[in-house]
């Protein structure tokens, strides 16, 4: 069995794949590669297919959109029926690179200090930009109540996120990271019951962090490697609003079941996220 089997989800962006997938077969270590091509039937996808010959790649394809979850878990699953899964699986957008040749070699010992780990997340670095990307607290209804009703509270809070992360230097539990790249326990994920498949776009992570801790399974963020997150590629291809409806929803549906929150909480959220992405448009 191999260490590490990485599942790379592509929609549409058959370029910034490729790239991806030149960037992981250069890396140190035992993986083998899981593409799939979360849409329907492209000739780019077959040219994509033809310019890899490795046999460390494989590749499936959903036949349409089934979004994050249901297209990582097709991935997931291919891997388990096709006896390729290894002992740890490696969600990873196509829009992140890997650039460290050792970086399998740095996870391995993190995994070593952390025996017991639900998920190990990477520095999460944005690529334009050099922000880091997670980690992020449990979140409550308020702060998109108080974010609604006092916008300048959103530079605040990001202002001293920033802060705070670039201080981080040793592995530490956190509620949840970014999902561009998530290491997982394959046995684990598996027990969990995968991605909840009931969100098509946002919460993933929230909801993951929260199947973890009823496994008593802790979320590790380690900051000493890192990776390049070139973000929102995919979603580009989404309109905006489909976007924002779809985040909405799946924020609302991880505070129903996973958070417990009662019709009045939920009521009250819906109307903030509905102005948070008024003031997206405004500020944008």
């Amino acid at each position: 069995m191999t260490d590490f089997t990485f599942i790379v989800l592509n929609y549409k962006t058959y370029e910034m794949t490729y790239r991806c997938l030149s960037c992981l077969l250069k890396l140190n270590g035992s993986f083998n590669i899981i593409v799939v091509d979360n849409c329907g039937f492209s000739k780019k996808f077959e040219e994509l297919k033809s310019s890899f010959r490795s046999i460390k790649i494989s590749f499936c394809s959903t036949g349409k959109n089934l979004g994050y979850s249901a297209g990582n878990n097709f991935g997931f699953d291919y891997a388990i029926n096709e006896n390729i899964l290894g002992k740890h699986t490696i969600i990873l957008n196509n829009d992140v690179l890997i650039n460290d040749l050792d970086f399998l070699y740095k996870l391995l010992h993190a995994i070593k200090r952390n025996p017991g780990f639900g998920c190990i997340s990477p520095k999460i670095i944005h690529k334009a930009t050099g922000i880091i990307q997670g980690p992020y607290r449990k979140e409550s209804v308020m702060k998109y109540v108080f974010e609604g009703l006092f916008p300048p509270i959103i530079y605040f809070r990001k202002a001293l996120e920033q802060y705070l992360r670039r201080k981080i230097r040793f592995d530490k539990k956190v509620y949840r990271t970014m999902g561009c790249c998530l290491i997982l326990n394959s046995k684990i994920f598996k027990e969990i019951g995968r991605f909840d498949e009931s969100v098509f776009l946002g919460s993933e992570e929230e909801i993951l962090a929260e199947k973890l801790i009823l496994k008593n399974r802790p979320y590790i963020y380690c900051p000493d490697f890192s990776v390049l997150h070139d973000h929102g590629q995919s979603t580009k291809l989404i309109s905006s609003n489909l976007v924002n409806e779809h985040f909405r929803q799946s924020k609302l549906y991880y505070f129903k079941k996973y958070r417990n929150a009662k019709k009045l909480k939920l009521s009250v959220l819906s109307v903030f996220l509905i102005i948070r992405d008024m003031l997206i448009k405004v500020f944008k």
